[in-house]
């Protein structure tokens, strides 16, 4: 059985034709469920025969027919509830000694599991985020501007591509240490997360450098997302920098023209990044229509 919010729910089950529960089943919390017991006191039960028991006489198993009950818990890798095991007669029986030991193998067993999908996750998401900021790394960016390219292709619909970094970062960096340096991207990389709608993809592609695409947008749009990620910017504060100092960033803003490769749709960008650059920081370039 898998816990979820309101209900317990049939995760594996026998195949044997007289097994009254089938997998998806579900069965709402009331606390009248063999399993509730079993989660809430995080520890095995077991009930011999349930119509000599004055607590379980009458709950939902006893209404099916089946008359005694042998369950363990089975938890997440950091103790959260995950569900139970159990064996369930429709006579009365006390759990054998192999009972027992069944139970503890295939309970260590899906805890195993679980563990393991877990390391699986964490590692997916280690090759495809920053590891600083949080953020989606080069490698996932790549792959999911290519994919909204194609989409723009094939619906005709606007995209746009803005590629930034931090103005003097190198000079923070030199001049505070590095580990102030960290920590203002860091800063940088939440407040412009924060001042994105959802659909807006942000990566770093590596050191100051960010990319952002904008989806589904006219120029006007794109132009006022920039805007806000330049405020937001502009308002980060960071521990060990100057009271007046104050982090600002250049901004190279492009549409994609459809049917180019992400390359030269970059390569146009960084041109444009530069551009704001020279023409004092602080302020975003766009590449007219």
């Amino acid at each position: 059985m898998r816990e979820n919010p309101d209900s317990m729910e049939v995760m594996a089950a026998s195949d044997l034709e007289e097994t009254p529960y089938q997998r998806g089943e579900t069965a709402p919390r009331e606390g009248r469920l063999y399993c509730e017991a079993v989660i809430k006191n995080q520890a095995s039960l077991v009930v011999e025969d349930a119509e000599k028991d004055p607590l379980w006489r009458g709950n939902p198993d006893v209404e099916l027919g089946l008359a005694s009950y042998f369950g363990m818990p089975v938890n997440w890798p950091d103790g959260a509830v995950f569900g139970t095991l159990c064996i369930l007669s429709r006579e009365p029986r006390k759990p054998s000694a192999l009972d027992y030991e069944l139970l503890e193998n295939f309970k260590s067993v899906v805890e195993l599991t679980l563990k393991l999908l877990i390391a699986d996750r964490e590692l997916t998401y280690a090759a495809t985020h920053d590891n600083l900021t949080g953020l989606m790394n080069r490698y996932l960016f790549i792959a999911l501007a290519e994919n909204m390219m194609e989409v723009a292709d094939r619906y005709e619909q606007p995209l746009w591509l803005v590629y930034w970094d931090l103005d003097r970062f190198k000079a923070v960096n030199d001049q505070f240490g590095h580990g102030v340096g960290d920590t203002l991207l860091r800063a940088v990389a939440n407040a412009v997360s924060k001042a994105l709608r959802a659909s807006d993809v942000l990566a770093r592609l590596g050191g100051e450098e960010f990319a952002l695409l904008i989806v589904d947008e006219g120029r006007e749009q794109a132009e006022m997302t920039t805007k806000r990620l330049l405020s937001s910017v502009r308002d980060v504060t960071v521990a060990g920098l100057p009271e007046d100092y104050r982090p600002t960033v250049s901004c190279g803003v492009t549409r994609y023209r459809g049917e180019e490769t992400l390359d030269s749709w970059l390569a146009r960008a960084d041109g444009l990044m530069y551009e704001a650059k020279i023409a004092g920081r602080d302020r975003y370039c766009m590449e007219p229509d």
